[in-house]
């Protein structure tokens, strides 16, 4: 039963990634235009738009969730492998293994600490925007970062296969 679940998990996450994949590009190029719209209104009109810095730090909340979980499921992370390369394949998926168990156990327990967060009421300073929804889609994606890395415990050789690719 574990087993056919941790087939079918990754296709399911296919499809959430590439829904989150576009919500991570919206929230991103509204951070540019509202970076580059209280920049054109600080320096041309001498009027920069109130409470940008906040809209930004919102945003840069559920950009680095659903950006961790999107990157967890490419497997687009930074990987320094000087030393692994020399080990043998098996020692190598152990490795992942062990790895991907490690990485799913702080996600998971950091987006569990974020989830407790956002029901602290919490406001910003200067528009009193509750920060419970972008609290609790920041501990989405972390939460989605760690499930996707808890199904790459058990597919570790299709995980190691696409690290070897070449980059495009």
């Amino acid at each position: 039963m574990i087993r056919r679940i941790m087939t079918v998990l990754p296709h399911i996450f296919d499809s959430v990634t590439r829904i989150i994949g576009w919500v991570t590009h919206l929230v991103l190029g509204s951070m540019i235009l509202i970076t580059c719209a209280d920049i054109a209104g600080r320096y041309i009109f001498n009027k920069p738009i109130s409470g940008s810095y906040e809209i930004t730090e919102i945003c840069m909340g559920v950009f680095g969730g659903f950006a961790l979980f999107y990157t967890t499921t490419k497997l687009g992370h930074i990987v320094v492998d000087v030393l692994v390369v020399k080990f043998s394949p098996r020692l190598q998926i152990i490795l992942f293994r062990i790895g991907a168990l490690l990485g799913f156990i702080v996600w998971t327990t950091i987006s569990y600490r974020v989830l407790l967060l956002s029901q602290s009421g919490d406001l910003t300073v200067l528009l009193n925007v509750p920060l419970a929804p972008f609290q609790i889609a920041l501990a989405l994606g972390l939460f989605l970062a760690g499930l996707t890395l808890f199904t790459q415990i058990f597919h570790p050789a299709a995980s190691v296969k696409k690290e070897e690719e070449p980059n495009r």
